[in-house]
């Protein structure tokens, strides 16, 4: 949908999220990427840190030295997912002076991030398969508010703010404005989940041609 643009982005993230920078080392790189991988295909309640090690090659112990639990690694990875999906939107409405057409394009962006122009060949679909898994489950927790206090959720919290400030300048009557960037935000992974997996939950058209129309019909059509 876009032009291929790589530019490598380093995130700064929250130290809530890691024992120790998976960035700082070849090995907690591996170890982030292979359990986006495990995350993406199984889901979060098969993994466990022992396979992580297993399937890396060192020991248990050595991923604690950067993980305190796979809470704190799902946590960690959703951090990434949301942080390049932000600077995806901000690098792709930088410019345009429509605020009709730089939500529009936000919401594209959303729906398909192409990650990997930002960040590792690979990184991206292995990211988005475990937000699509995970993402949503993630921050409904009674703990919820604290966790946001503490940072575990940083980027999740500045996407629901950018896309507060696109629908509110495209829609400037409208009421819920950050009630709805969040519920664009989930339906855009729900769906895709629904789509993935065939399920009966969504309508026939959203399996076949993706999530794209319904999450455009959530926009207000009035201002």
């Amino acid at each position: 949908m876009f032009a291929k643009n790589h530019y490598k982005v380093e995130l700064s993230l929250p130290a809530c999220l890691f024992v120790r920078d998976p960035q700082s080392s070849e090995l907690g790189k591996m170890l982030a990427y292979t359990a986006a991988k495990m995350i993406g295909e199984t889901g979060i309640e098969a993994f466990t840190l022992l396979k992580l090690a297993k399937n890396t090659g060192c020991t248990e112990a050595t991923v604690y030295r950067y993980f305190s639990g796979k809470q704190q690694l799902l946590y960690y990875l959703m951090n990434l997912y949301w942080g390049y999906v932000l600077f995806g939107i901000e690098f792709h409405i930088k410019g345009e002076k429509s605020d009709s057409k730089r939500l529009n394009r936000a919401i594209d962006v959303l729906l398909d991030p192409n990650i990997d122009n930002f960040s590792a060949p690979g990184t991206g679909q292995l990211l988005k398969a475990v937000a699509i898994s995970e993402g949503i489950r993630i921050h409904l927790r009674p703990e919820v508010s604290e966790e946001i206090e503490q940072g575990k959720l940083k980027y999740y919290v500045e996407l629901i703010d950018l896309f507060e400030l696109l629908i509110h300048k495209a829609h400037p009557g409208y009421s819920y404005s950050r009630s709805l960037a969040g519920t664009l935000i989930d339906a855009s992974l729900q769906q895709s989940f629904y789509q993935i997996h065939n399920t009966p939950l969504t309508d026939k058209s959203c399996i076949s041609k993706g999530p794209s129309g319904f999450i455009r019909s959530l926009l207000p059509i009035v201002d």
